[in-house]
């Protein structure tokens, strides 16, 4: 650091030299922390710090040592006016942004649960809402248990059961350069059981979401760990747990690991599409297009890709089943449905890929409102598990909404969140009135995309192209949903399990090893999907959503233990 030049004069100098009038307009910029105003090294702090882009989201003040802002002014010259002074604040934040640090704001849930002998990751990414703050926060945690790591806590309760029962405070600290505190969060960490039984138990499970769920692998995943039969490649090995059976239902159906699993998840639904009053079909309804042979297309290439059919009808390609692909109406297409509406031709530009009526082997709407009644006119839980010849659900888990979200360029996504809140208010009374039994657990989503995942769907328009608006959504939507799912109306039935802060998103989204540009053969990861995992994503959901269900398993266990079993 260089000294202070002849002609400069110190800060304190300065605002001594200064009159009443002047001093105010200097105070306007920044003011200052010492004891007294003759202090040769004050510390400057911003007055109004939602002048600058570096605070506009805390609205923290922002200190910076005297002696860099003294040596600029050296630098800069002749510092006896309050207007040169004034000039040089800001040109110290221009030429020295590495100093003064962006805004953080953690959001850790507010309760996490861990389970005996399972290790749990929290990733700072995932728990700070912020540009990578993995990489550019200054952070640290307090906890009397595990491990802090560059990227992530992380912590094993022990394996005999000693820590079950116990709770933790965790605490993250964001801190400015200076050490003051910019953002700060504590959650609380719960130790639960592994799962046992002594008699033969089973709990009735019912899922549904959007296209996150539509194979059920994350919904899968956690059951299977608990109380399945893992092949011999799974990993890790399920616990396999004696007397407990867990029967999903739904009219879908898959395989997760070697397990059979049931589940209702459609692609492009949302809280407010399990609302539909209709059984079969509506203006919003998309389409099932199954092909002769499979196409064997790369879902993060095609997934979201617009098509336009032989009547200018745009669909969007939402999943791909083998031979049977999903699409969702486009932006326009929102006629009534209707079978001499359905596409013979199918074109998408951007990918150069035509469908022709020679590919096409059927074309179907999509079925409506899987929850939907025709004979009670209502949205019908009961009626569902009736119609399957099930036993109505015990536990009921939900995972919604990257649909109706995304970005902002300014950041306003609040329309977006309430109308998702109104609707999910809605729905989960449904199931309550319905189920008044059931626990539900409602799974909140993980961020996007950090590797340019959302410039591979959705290009450079539209709200979802913008990565970091995207994220802060998933940070907002996540937060309300909380908050929604713990208050006193739902919190005496309803769990949350926060998905983002045990995802870690950088190795668990889909990319691909590319160039870093066209002259070097030096390459690194770009992102190919901006909100569908990897499989080892949608496991890792299915992680945080066993622990949840192993909390759900030990509050209910009196009441099911040995008493669910069907004759």
């Amino acid at each position: 650091m260089r000294t202070m030049s002849k002609r400069g004069k110190t800060l304190a100098k300065v605002i001594n030299d200064a009159d009443g009038t002047n001093f105010q307009k200097l105070v306007s910029w920044y003011s200052i922390a010492s004891s007294t105003q003759s202090d040769p090294n004050p510390t400057l702090g911003w007055v109004n710090p939602t002048q600058f882009a570096f605070s506009l989201i805390t609205a923290t003040p922002v200190k910076i040592p005297s002696p860099m802002f003294n040596d600029f002014i050296a630098r800069g010259g002749d510092a006896h006016t309050i207007e040169i002074a004034n000039q040089a604040v800001v040109n110290y934040i221009a030429q020295h942004p590495f100093q003064v640090p962006p805004s953080y704001e953690v959001r850790l849930a507010k309760r996490y649960y861990v389970v005996q002998g399972d290790k749990i990751q929290l990733f700072w990414d995932g728990v700070i809402k912020g540009v990578e703050p993995s990489a550019n926060a200054n952070l640290t945690c307090r906890c009397s248990v595990g491990a802090q790591y560059p990227r992530y806590w992380e912590y094993t309760p022990a394996a005999d059961g000693s820590d079950n029962g116990k709770t933790f405070q965790f605490t993250l600290y964001v801190r400015n350069f200076d050490g003051t505190i910019m953002s700060q969060g504590s959650t609380t960490i719960e130790v639960v059981p592994k799962p046992s039984f002594a008699s033969a138990t089973k709990y009735n499970m019912l899922c549904f979401g959007d296209s996150l769920t539509s194979s059920g692998t994350w919904f899968g995943e956690g059951l299977r760990r608990i109380a399945g039969t893992s092949s011999s490649s799974a990993s890790p090995a399920s616990w396999n747990v004696s007397n407990l059976t867990f029967d999903s239902y739904g009219k879908k159906s898959g395989t997760v690991q070697g397990n059979p699993i049931h589940h209702e998840g459609y692609g492009g639904w949302t809280w407010g599409s399990f609302l539909q009053t209709s059984a079969t079909g509506s203006t919003v309804n998309g389409i099932f297009v199954t092909l002769n042979t499979a196409p064997g297309w790369d879902i993060d290439v095609y997934q979201h890709s617009i098509w336009v059919d032989q009547n200018n009808k745009q669909w969007k390609l939402e999943d791909i089943e083998g031979a049977k692909i999903k699409f969702d109406r486009g932006p326009g297409n929102t006629g009534a449905q209707s079978d001499t509406q359905l596409p013979t031709q199918l074109t998408c530009s951007s990918l150069s890929q035509t469908i022709t009526s020679s590919d096409i082997a059927e074309v179907k709407w999509e079925s409506g409102n899987p929850f939907y009644d025709d004979d009670t006119q209502r949205v019908n839980f009961l009626a569902h598990a009736s119609k399957l010849n099930h036993e109505p659900a015990d536990i009921v888990s939900v995972l919604l909404t990257w649909n109706g979200g995304g970005g902002e360029l300014n950041f306003d996504t609040t329309s977006k969140i309430n109308t998702h809140l109104n609707n999910a208010t809605t729905l989960l009374r449904k199931i309550h009135d319905d189920l008044p039994n059931a626990k539900i657990i409602v799974m909140g989503i993980q961020i996007s995309s950090t590797t340019g995942g959302a410039g591979a769907n959705y290009g450079a328009s539209g709200t979802y192209s913008d990565s970091i608006a995207t994220n802060f959504y998933a940070f907002d939507y996540d937060k309300a949903l909380e908050n929604l799912v713990t208050n006193s109306e739902f919190g005496t039935y309803c769990y949350y399990g926060d998905t983002k802060g045990q995802f870690d998103t950088p190795y668990l989204m889909p990319y691909n090893n590319v160039a870093v540009n066209s002259r070097s053969s030096i390459t690194e990861r770009r992102g190919t999907n901006g909100v569908h995992p990897s499989t080892e994503g949608y496991y890792a959901i299915g992680d945080a959503f066993l622990r949840v269900v192993c909390k759900v398993l030990k509050d209910t266990k009196d009441d099911y233990e040995g008493n669910n079993v069907s004759s």
